[in-house]
């Protein structure tokens, strides 16, 4: 089942399948090695429309919600 990073839920396992939005917020998420293939974890889910707190590659990383939500995946 596909969906937008920004609907998982806490310690839910990932497999990101693509990025969609513009060029420069894409080439922003793969610089931090959000790249299709990749298995993330949703860490903490802050309240608020707050940012996501996601261990990708062995590296815990925070991004928005918009950001968050450009980034289509499968569950794991």
């Amino acid at each position: 089942m596909t969906k937008s990073m920004s609907e998982m839920m806490n310690n839910e396992e990932c497999v990101i399948k693509a990025l969609e939005g513009d060029n420069l917020s894409c080439e922003r998420l793969i610089q931090l090695g959000f790249l299709p293939g990749a298995l993330v974890t949703l860490i903490s889910k802050l309240p608020f429309n707050g940012p996501l707190a996601l261990s990708i590659s062995g590296t815990k990383v925070a991004i928005r919600l918009a950001d968050a939500a450009q980034i289509v995946v499968q569950t794991a």
